[in-house]
């Protein structure tokens, strides 16, 4: 009977847990590779499918970057909005694995807001590979746009937003010399993600603008205070991630 008791007691707790989750209002998520998934859901920093994480855990839920400074603000200052928000970062991912799991991780939940930050590692396989190799910057266009097209079929009413991939020359980039290429790649896609929002009239969050002007506006702060590796902010960039989006996103 105690055994029962306890079974019956943590499935309310998960099912309390699962249902605290859920407003009533739109839903907005946040997809993209690591500076996205934050370690949300558990799993360690792991590049771990959604269905295999956490899913009720408020400590873990949403992870630990901007996405979780940006549903903080808007739960804690504007809860009237009931907004719901959702973390489908995945560490690792490049745009086509980004768009293998976009039906699981994007259309099945019907987001109202998508909000996408991919390309720094389609970059980084380009940028630590040979150096006699071109990136194909026009497959990762015709990508990217077709995603943009497929998920406006099928979810014609909902608001995406595109973000700038971004570097920093700090941590390991800059030690190991990697930075000069891996800066060229993501200014290429920045600039395919400007040229989709424009004509596809999409809202464009302007990260790589910016993480390059920190070194004028703070002179005296090291880059490293901004982006630890390179690659992954701090607490400090990602709490400017979160500002800027949120201007930005119109919500």
């Amino acid at each position: 009977m105690k055994t029962k008791f306890w079974i019956i007691l943590l499935s309310t707790v998960f099912t309390c847990a699962s249902f605290a989750q859920q407003g009533t209002g739109p839903k907005v998520l946040f997809i993209g590779d690591s500076l996205t998934d934050g370690g949300w859901g558990a799993s360690g920093g792991q590049a771990i499918p959604s269905e295999n994480r956490n899913l009720w855990d408020w400590n873990h839920l949403l992870g630990h970057g901007y996405v979780y400074l940006c549903a903080a603000h808007y739960m804690g200052h504007e809860p009237q909005k009931e907004l719901q928000f959702y973390n489908r970062g995945n560490g690792g991912d490049k745009l086509p694995d980004m768009i293998n799991r976009w039906q699981k991780d994007c259309i099945d939940i019907h987001p109202d807001v998508v909000s996408i930050l991919i390309g720094v590692n389609d970059v980084g396989a380009w940028a630590r590979g040979g150096k006699d190799t071109k990136f194909d910057d026009k497959g990762w266009e015709d990508q990217l746009e077709a995603l943009i097209r497929n998920t406006r079929l099928v979810l014609p009413g909902t608001k995406i937003i595109l973000c700038t991939p971004f570097v920093v020359n700090s941590g390991d980039l800059a030690e190991k010399g990697y930075f000069e290429r891996y800066n060229a790649g993501c200014q290429q896609l920045s600039k395919i993600v400007r040229k989709l929002c424009k004509k596809h009239h999409l809202v464009c969050v302007e990260f790589d603008t910016l993480f390059e002007n920190l070194a004028n506006e703070y002179p005296t702060i090291p880059l490293i205070h901004w982006c630890w590796d390179g690659v992954h902010p701090t607490p400090a960039g990602h709490q400017l991630m979160a500002d800027l989006w949120m201007k930005t996103a119109g919500l």
